[in-house]
């Protein structure tokens, strides 16, 4: 289901709502479009992890820190069947180590459950 449309500049912005599939297969055209057509926002983010401290009484800022991130974001759309699907996940890694065998490490995952989607129409201009 389509939603509000506004002009902008010549072209037409259209919010296709919130979720992690979209089927843009009722709009006309939809075999043009790419992936840079749609403006994707996260906006329900899933975190997990893990604190591991090898010994009582470590204190994290004690030593010298590390870490370590990385995210992706996944857009891919499909001009045969106008579905454009979405995802995002992100690792992150933390280590702090006195020197002595003695260390923390953090470990966090996350993903997004749910993306707002926005898809433009028309020219669209680099900035």
């Amino acid at each position: 289901m389509v939603g509000r449309t506004n002009a902008v500049s010549g072209c037409k912005v259209i919010c296709l709502g919130n979720g992690r599939t979209f089927d843009v297969s009722d709009i006309a055209g939809y075999e043009n479009l790419t992936e840079d057509n749609f403006i994707v926002e996260a906006t329900c983010l899933n975190c997990s992890g893990n604190c591991e401290i090898t010994q009582t009484g470590y204190e994290w800022g004690a030593g010298s820190p590390s870490a370590t991130s990385s995210s992706s974001l996944v857009k891919s759309y499909n001009p045969d069947t106008g579905i454009l699907s979405c995802s995002l996940s992100s690792d992150a890694s933390g280590t702090n180590s006195d020197g002595e065998g003695d260390k923390a490490v953090l470990n966090v995952h996350s993903d997004v459950s749910s993306f707002r989607v926005h898809l433009v129409t028309g020219q669209i201009l680099a900035v």
